[in-house]
């Protein structure tokens, strides 16, 4: 499995301050590897650009779950439920969180489940 670009991992520390979590942090970058650069696919020719559209995804959905109104939440959850890879990366990725970071696990484990219970179009 690929590791993420410094740079990538740089912008995910810096949006993602330690009041977070250490672990959401790793929650990100773990969601980013697996969009970016998922198993048995080929590898991109622009790793770089795979990984920024998949950070900058990732990022407005977690911005959402932890500090969104009601209506951007149900939006997020709408985005989240129609990208596959991407929700099943946040599903697969849940137990990084409740290490260090309950409060939170517990927003992202709101969207995700709101993702799941809505059809995409809705």
């Amino acid at each position: 499995m690929r590791t993420l670009r410094p740079g990538t991992s740089a912008r995910l520390r810096d949006a993602l301050p330690p009041g977070r979590g250490s672990c959401t942090v790793s929650f990100a970058a773990e969601v980013v590897r697996q969009v970016a650069h998922p198993l048995g696919a080929e590898p991109s020719s622009d790793p770089a650009a795979g990984e920024a559209r998949a950070a900058t995804r990732v990022l407005d959905l977690l911005g959402a779950a932890f500090e969104g109104a009601s209506d951007e939440r149900e939006a997020a959850a709408r985005r989240l439920g129609a990208d596959g890879p991407m929700l099943a990366a946040f599903f697969q990725n849940l137990d990084l969180l409740e290490e260090c970071a309950r409060g939170h696990a517990g927003a992202v484990a709101a969207l995700v489940a709101a993702a799941l219970e809505r059809p995409a179009s809705s």
